[in-house]
């Protein structure tokens, strides 16, 4: 109970921060991350639906609140949801939360959206790779996106556990040595981490 409360009033100290007055413009940094963007952007993207399996979370983001739930989306809902989301033209299904992996019938569901002909993306904090190995290996989706969201002790930080950040690319190693599954990297821009977005894509 203490432990939560203590993660309460990070969080909270976290919010106050990032509502304070932004820091004063970087013309270098700009310049350097506009370098990276592509010089003809391609915003074409299938017709998608995101899934928010739960709001249940192992971790204790400083910029997210899932971790104070429990509650899932029924399997039932989840369900229908897949079965009418090719008769809407759905062509990629995202399923995120929360933590999915924190859910026990992730692998029915992916292959419930396989079989209905979806692309499947599973968005993760990547914490949990490791241990799901075998069975995404058994039950693959088209993709995995884990988010990374600076340099190791900023990452954990952020994060709100230590070894998240080791973790989560363990995790990814792993996949790209042993799976097909296509892998990307999400990183949410804060002021505190803008200037690692750099480093972390090269």
């Amino acid at each position: 109970m203490e432990q939560r409360r203590a993660a309460r009033r990070q969080s909270r100290t976290w919010r106050s921060q990032a509502a304070a007055a932004p820091p004063a413009p970087n013309p270098d940094l700009e310049t350097a991350l506009t370098a990276h963007l592509p010089a003809v952007p391609r915003w074409t993207k299938p017709r998608t639906a995101i899934v928010m399996l739960n709001r249940r979370c192992n971790l204790r983001c400083a910029f997210c609140d899932h971790w104070e739930h429990r509650d899932e989306l029924p399997a039932g809902a989840v369900h229908a949801l897949i079965d009418q989301a090719g008769d809407v033209g759905v062509e990629l299904l995202v399923l995120t939360g929360g933590e999915p992996f924190l859910r026990r019938d992730l692998f029915e569901i992916i292959d419930r959206a396989r079989d209905k002909g979806l692309t499947v993306n599973v968005t993760t904090n990547g914490t949990l790779l490791q241990r799901r190995i075998r069975l995404l290996m058994a039950h693959p989706p088209h993709s995995i996106s884990v988010s990374i969201d600076g340099l190791e002790p900023t990452h954990d930080d952020l994060r709100g556990r230590p070894g998240t950040a080791e973790r989560a690319w363990s995790g990814l190693e792993r996949l790209r040595r042993d799976t097909d599954i296509a892998l990307n990297v999400y990183f949410v821009v804060t002021r505190r981490n803008v200037g690692e977005l750099i480093p972390v894509h090269d």
